[in-house]
């Protein structure tokens, strides 16, 4: 991210090229502003723009990773995405950051 927030050209293009799930799953939940934005239900990564140019950015950049883009499953106006993720290694990662309060 740089200085304000946005993420770097280097960052988007990274979301655009990732073939690791896990990596790039990670990645984006670590970096989306405003993180209670974004969720992990069963099965189902939430990502919401909240209107932030910069998350709508970082979607623009998965829209171009195929891979990543495949496990759309569903999306509303305003900004609301919904994917299809297995639970893989990411989770646990997300779940350590919350529980020492990196996530905050």
């Amino acid at each position: 991210m740089d200085g304000e927030g946005y993420p770097t050209e280097e960052e988007l293009k990274y979301c655009e090229t990732e073939q690791d799930m896990d990596r790039l799953v990670l990645f984006v939940m670590e970096n989306w502003w405003h993180h209670e934005a974004n969720k992990y239900v069963e099965g189902v990564l939430m990502l919401h723009t909240s209107g932030w140019s910069g998350n709508e950015d970082t979607i623009r950049a998965l829209e171009k990773n195929k891979k990543f883009w495949e496990m759309l499953i569903g999306e509303k106006p305003g900004g609301h995405y919904y994917f299809e993720v297995e639970y893989h290694r990411w989770m646990r990662d997300v779940a350590r950051m919350v529980e020492v309060g990196k996530h905050d």
